[in-house]
């Protein structure tokens, strides 16, 4: 099993020992031939900021892969989607039971945590970039 998470990528734009690069996240259907014709294959372009190990270079143009420790996708996998979703069933359940609230009143304070949740997220966003760090290797 592998050590680290890669993507392919080509870089935009290189400022300092960092790349902006580019990488094409394909759904599962991208590749049908009917894809041009139907609405749910989904092709995105994410921009990722990748540092650039000493030694290596890159250039706006340059193909490279993007790597990443492997532990990194479980902690984003727990912070975007386990976490949530125990926070929204937790108050939920907290609010019904617990405190008496209506179905109803308990799902919107549930949204209402969620939503604090993500803005919190949002606030250490500068902590977690130096947490999930990306790195430029040549092909």
């Amino acid at each position: 099993m592998q050590n680290s998470i890669t993507h392919s990528g080509v870089v935009v734009s290189v400022s300092g020992n960092c790349a902006v690069v580019r990488i094409e996240q394909l759904s599962a259907c991208a590749g049908c031939h009917a894809a041009s014709m139907c609405n749910a294959s989904d092709k995105k372009e994410k921009f990722i900021d990748a540092l650039l190990p000493e030694g290596v270079k890159a250039a706006p143009g340059d193909v490279v892969k993007i790597k990443s420790k492997r532990e990194n996708k479980h902690a984003a996998i727990v912070l975007a989607y386990i976490l949530p979703l125990c926070i929204m069933v937790a108050v939920l359940f907290l609010s019904v039971l617990a405190i008496g609230l209506s179905e109803a009143a308990g799902a919107l304070v549930s949204v209402i945590f969620l939503a604090a949740y993500f803005v919190i997220l949002w606030l250490l966003r500068d902590k977690l970039k130096r947490r999930f760090v990306f790195y430029v290797q040549p092909y």
